[in-house]
């Protein structure tokens, strides 16, 4: 996870970051350790109950489809769902990328990875924008 959280801090230089489907927050742990505010959130309550202590305070549950009092919070400039919208119906994937983008501040960029799956993988990532890498990053 700190692999992750260098690159992610190198190639977005984010001050505030939400992860949505954050497991036991071992992600949320390394982005704090490079400096950044992180935070996230898990469908699974075992998962928030059992988050890593150096998270735990920073894990929360939601639904990535309702997130309730999450959408109140000051904006976050990077927002990640990793290996996590393909869990969900491929007709509810537009709704969980909107509910994605409130939390998100002007500029902001969401880092999503979605493997292709089922007869709509198409369909799914032409919802997805994505960006290249900077050269420095290639």
């Amino acid at each position: 996870k700190r692999v992750t959280a260098a690159m992610l801090v190198a190639a977005f230089g984010p001050r505030r970051a939400m992860e949505a489907g954050c497991a036991t927050g071992l992600l949320v742990k390394a982005l704090r350790g490079a400096g950044v505010d992180a935070r996230g959130f898990d469908f699974s309550e075992w998962c928030v109950e059992n988050a890593h202590p150096a998270a735990k305070d920073r894990v929360a549950w939601a639904d990535i489809l309702d997130l309730g009092a999450l959408a109140a919070e000051p904006p976050y400039d990077l927002v990640l769902t990793l290996d996590i919208l393909e869990h969900l119906p491929p007709d509810k994937v537009p709704a969980a990328l909107d509910n994605l983008t409130r939390l998100m501040a002007p500029g902001a960029a969401l880092f999503a990875v979605i493997p292709a799956y089922g007869p709509n993988a198409r369909s799914i990532h032409s919802t997805c924008g994505f960006r290249p890498l900077p050269p420095e990053m290639s």
